[in-house]
C-alpha cells in the first residue's frame, strides 16, 4: 500500500500508521511525505492521471 501525506501530517500519520500495520502484518505500507506546498497539486494532477507514478 503506498499513503501519501502532507509533510505536516508526519506525527499524526504514524498514530494511524503504527496500529494499522499491527493488524495487517502481511501488507506493507509505503509512506511518502510530500511538502505541504505541493501536495494538493499533486493530489489533483494524480486525480485527472497526470502525475508520476512516485
Amino acid at each position: 500500500m503506498n499513503l501519501w501525506a502532507a509533510q505536516g501530517d508526519a506525527d499524526v500519520l504514524g498514530t494511524v500508521v503504527k496500529p494499522f500495520k499491527a493488524a495487517n502484518p502481511d501488507l506493507v505500507v509505503k509512506t511518502t511525505l510530500i511538502p505541504n506546498a505541493e501536495y494538493y497539486t499533486k493530489l489533483q494532477q494524480r486525480s485527472r492521471g497526470r502525475a508520476d507514478r512516485t
